[in-house]
């Protein structure tokens, strides 16, 4: 079969989720990948989201909860039914994006599939003292419910280009502003997943509020991107967020 549209480009092969956030209105969130995706703004405790762009014009979508993250907040929602190429499992998978965050709960979530202790996979920001960013995979069996990766050093308040790749059975590689990060890694296979794919809170939809911003664009991949890959994907935007 021959590679058209979207493939054409060699980075895009693969590529399941791809958000630009260049709607500039309006509640719902749409992905440039081959699935097309519909991702819906939720705003359970009058929390808000407000599209933007930076002063380079580069589109974001800020997640604004109230109170700081405290009590209430909002998030973004893809249907299970329609995100059951976000099940990773056995496979290989690779998840880019910008993100600034700003101080609110301490655990603050990016992006999930997953049920706490029982299947699905969750990326996540952790607060002081050494401000983690983890990927985690939960388990109904096997040696713990719980098993991740993780890298230190996301500082809050700026501009950071998160890359992660599972390169393979247990091992993971984090990647900031396109460079190879010490990673902590010590994945075991999630169970699948039949949850809502959810960005900025728990599975739940109750709690660990994101507070910030997203930036264009957040992809995710069901393959493994190179050391090269994460730095062209860097450099393709870098301009606009520094």
């Amino acid at each position: 079969m021959p590679v058209t549209g979207y493939d054409l480009k060699p980075l895009n092969v693969e590529c399941v989720l791809d958000l630009p956030f260049s709607e500039g209105t309006g509640t719902l969130v749409h992905d440039i990948a081959k699935p097309h995706h519909v991702l819906t703004q939720e705003v359970p405790g009058g929390g808000s989201f407000n599209w933007g762009n930076l002063a380079s014009g580069c589109p974001c979508l800020e997640f604004a909860p109230v109170g700081g993250g405290v009590a209430d907040g909002v998030y973004l929602r893809g249907l299970a039914a329609d995100t059951t190429d976000l099940d990773f499992t056995t496979g290989d998978y690779s998840i880019v994006g910008w993100f600034y965050w700003v101080p609110g709960v301490m655990s603050q979530m990016l992006a999930g599939r997953y049920v706490l202790d029982n299947n699905g996979w969750e990326l996540y920001l952790y607060d002081d003292p050494n401000y983690y960013l983890s990927i985690r995979h939960n388990h109904a069996g096997g040696t713990d419910t719980r098993s991740g990766a993780y890298s230190s050093g996301w500082a809050q308040n700026t501009w950071h280009f998160m890359g992660i790749s599972r390169v393979g059975g247990g091992q993971a590689v984090f990647y900031r502003n396109g460079m190879p990060l010490p990673t902590t890694s010590a994945l075991e296979d999630p169970e699948t997943c039949n949850q809502d794919f959810v960005m900025g809170a728990r599975f739940t939809k109750n709690s660990n509020w994101f507070s910030g911003m997203m930036g264009s664009r957040w992809r995710f991949w069901t393959k493994v991107l190179s050391d090269g890959d994460h730095r062209a994907l860097y450099d393709e935007y870098k301009c606009m967020f520094n």
